[in-house]
Formats: C-alpha cells, sequence, structure tokens
C-alpha cells in the first residue's frame, strides 16, 4: 500500500503542497496538464528551488497573467468545475474541498453558505492549489494519507477592513477535531486552503507512522521564519495496517442449564451490547457434557455481560481477560436489491472492498415476509449485491 505522510511541523498551506509533491518526484507538466483541464487560460505553474531556514526545498508559484477574477461564491466554484475536463471523481473531491471551505467562511461570519463571499479562498489559485494537489496525489497512486498535528502560527493577520487572530477563524473551524499546536511563531502557517485539504484527506493524524520511505519531498512558503517554513511529505510503501483495539472475553461453562434457555440468554447479551456470543460443546472432570457460553464485549460494556450471565444462567462464576484484537475496516450501509432495503456489511483490505455480505437478520425477515426458502433468497440478494 503506497501512503504518504505529511509532517505539517512548520503549517501547510496549498502551496506547500505542489511544492512537496514536485519535490518528490511529481512533473510540474503533470500538474499543468490537470491545471489545463480547469479551463483557466493562460494560468502557469512554476517552480523554482528556495532555501528556508537553511534548507532547500521546492516553491511552486500560480502564474495568472490575465489577471483572471475570483470566484466570489461557492455555487461560482461548482459551476466552473462541472463544466471542466477534469474527471468525475476529481470534480467530485475537489466540490467536496470546496464545501468544506465555504462552510468555514460561513460558520466564521455567521453566515449561509449561498450569502458568504469567498474573499481569498475564492482566488483562482485557491482552485489551482487544490486540483494540483488532488492531481499530485494521484500520480504518486497514493492508497491512504497520514499527517502530523499541524502548527497554525499565531499573532493577528490584516485583510481588506478587518484583522483576525490566528489562526483565521476558517483555519480553526477547519481543523476541528484535528491535533494542533503553536510554538508562538508570529504569522500565518496555516492557510484555510491547506487546512481544507489535509482536514478533507488525511484518514489520521499520528505521528510518523512505521513504512518504507521511498521519496521525501520538501514544500516551501511564501516566508522566512526562525525555523524552517517547509511542509515535508514522506512518500512510502506500508504493509496493510489492521484496526486494532482491545476486548473483553468473557467465559463460562454450564453443565446443569435448561438448554431452551440458551436463545434467551443470547438474545439478552446481544441486547446489552455483546460484539459476539458462541457456544461450544465441552467435556468436563468426570466425563460431564458441559456448553462453554464465551461473550466477546467492549471494556465499558463487560460489568453488563457479566450481570447477564449471572441473572440468566445457573452459572457460579466466570472468566475475564483482556484480549488484543486485529479487525479488517468495515462499513455497514444499506442496499437496494429486487427484495427491498437491506443492510450489507462490507470488508475492506488496503482500501479496496475485498468481501460483501447481507445482514442475515435482514434476509430472514424477508424470507418470513415473502414465504420463501431462506437459502435460495440469500442467493438472490447475493447476485443483487454483486
Amino acid at each position: 500500500m503506497n501512503v504518504a505522510y505529511f509532517d505539517c511541523f512548520s503549517g501547510i498551506s496549498g502551496d506547500m503542497i505542489l511544492g512537496a509533491l514536485v519535490d518528490a518526484g511529481v512533473k510540474i507538466g503533470d500538474l499543468q496538464d490537470a491545471l489545463d483541464r480547469l479551463k483557466l487560460p493562460r494560468c502557469l505553474l512554476k517552480k523554482r528551488r528556495v532555501r528556508r531556514g537553511g534548507l532547500a526545498g521546492t516553491k511552486v508559484d500560480v502564474l495568472n497573467p490575465k489577471r483572471l477574477p475570483s470566484f466570489q461564491t461557492f455555487s461560482q466554484i461548482e459551476k466552473h468545475l462541472l463544466k471542466s475536463l477534469l474527471t468525475k471523481g476529481m470534480k467530485e473531491k475537489a466540490l467536496e474541498i470546496f464545501k468544506r471551505l465555504a462552510q468555514a467562511e460561513a460558520s466564521a461570519h455567521g453566515k449561509r453558505i449561498s450569502n458568504t463571499r469567498l474573499h481569498e479562498v475564492g482566488d483562482v489559485d485557491t482552485l489551482i492549489d487544490v486540483v494540483g494537489a488532488l492531481s499530485g496525489l494521484s500520480l504518486l497512486k497514493i492508497d491512504r494519507i497520514y499527517a502530523s498535528a499541524v502548527q497554525v502560527g499565531t499573532g493577528l493577520k490584516k485583510t481588506s477592513g478587518h484583522t483576525f487572530p490566528l489562526p483565521a477563524p476558517a483555519t480553526a473551524y477547519l481543523l476541528k477535531g484535528i491535533p494542533v499546536f503553536a510554538t508562538g511563531i508570529k504569522g500565518e502557517l496555516t492557510t484555510p486552503t491547506g487546512a481544507a485539504i489535509i482536514s478533507s484527506l488525511a484518514s489520521d493524524f499520528i505521528p510518523l507512522p512505521s513504512m518504507t520511505v521511498k521519496k521525501i519531498g520538501l514544500g516551501a512558503g511564501s516566508h522566512d521564519y526562525d525555523q524552517p517554513n517547509l511542509l515535508r511529505l514522506f512518500i512510502g510503501h506500508q504493509e496493510e495496517v489492521l484496526g486494532e483495539d482491545e476486548v473483553v472475553q468473557i467465559e463460562t461453562n454450564i453443565d446443569d442449564m435448561n438448554p431452551q434457555i440458551y436463545e434467551h440468554v443470547f438474545d439478552t447479551l446481544f441486547e446489552a451490547g455483546a460484539l459476539d456470543v458462541t457456544l461450544t460443546p465441552i467435556i468436563m472432570k468426570k466425563g460431564r457434557p458441559a456448553i462453554l457460553i464465551t461473550v466477546l464485549s467492549s471494556p465499558e460494556q463487560s460489568d453488563k455481560m457479566v450481570k447477564v450471565l449471572f441473572d440468566e444462567t445457573t452459572t457460579l462464576g466466570v472468566r475475564i481477560q483482556k484480549i488484543a484484537r486485529q479487525t479488517l475496516k468495515r462499513t455497514i450501509n444499506t442496499k437496494t436489491t429486487r427484495h427491498g432495503g437491506v443492510q450489507t456489511k462490507t470488508a475492506f483490505r488496503n482500501g479496496e472492498a475485498t468481501r460483501q455480505r447481507p445482514e442475515f437478520r435482514d434476509v430472514k425477515r424477508i424470507a418470513e415476509k415473502e414465504g420463501r426458502p431462506l437459502r435460495s433468497l440469500m442467493k438472490e440478494i447475493n447476485l443483487d449485491l454483486e
């Protein structure tokens, strides 16, 4: 799996992202091809090597010789993107980023998106930065994106008629829920554009993850500070990352309970929040047959599981242990089939769906409603989901 890690030790902006991508090996001509599909006459990308705080990096500038006007509203940007020659997927992702930018501006100024003027984030440069970032990551065939905590800068920023604290209000809105920090450097280290791009694309904000590094790119910002004003980009390979969590396994042996009660115990445990419940036939001392009840639960729900076992079974004691668990990423969505909506669980590996299956309870409900054999109905629904 190819991964990209953005080290935002000195913030992040649109031009820094483009510079880091080019410095990591993306050809400026390939980015220009994507720009040309935007239908922005004579707009060009220009790269140059610069030094920031003693380190060398790549600065990418957007040249707009015809002084194309800014987009004033989100609807104008949406209209322009939809008319462009970009791929459908690129248009959708770019629109998602710009919608978040517009929502941030609207929230900062207490307005609706439809009534919000985009000002600086509506510049042609911003559109090029967003599309250039998406195009560059696509050219590098990146499967997953991570980022560090984001340095935001401190102080005040003057715009036309207003002075705002840093991080700018829109930037702060976009970085909600994301780890940020400031070391006292005066200046706008993270811009709304940079915040919108990284908050939309990064799957997690963590220290540098385990990976085999193949390329490193350094994208330069416009200003010099006491520390290098650079965005560092690591491109590398990572083995499949499985979900990891900790669960509680609760077990008890039962040899003296009416078997008819087990169905009720099952239902009660799941209603209480059990992740899984299994019954295993076992042989106890002196050759007595018994049933091993095993319950998996989150640590927070384990007390409820124990209470159910003591209330609903004949057990006199339970065994409890915490265990580590690795899981594939899963999503549950409702899919439309010829028999109506069915909840479907999809498992992913390396970002790709590997298996998909309908929830058994939904199929059983439909079978009972239609008076159909469960097995043939399951086959039809699986065909609809392919």
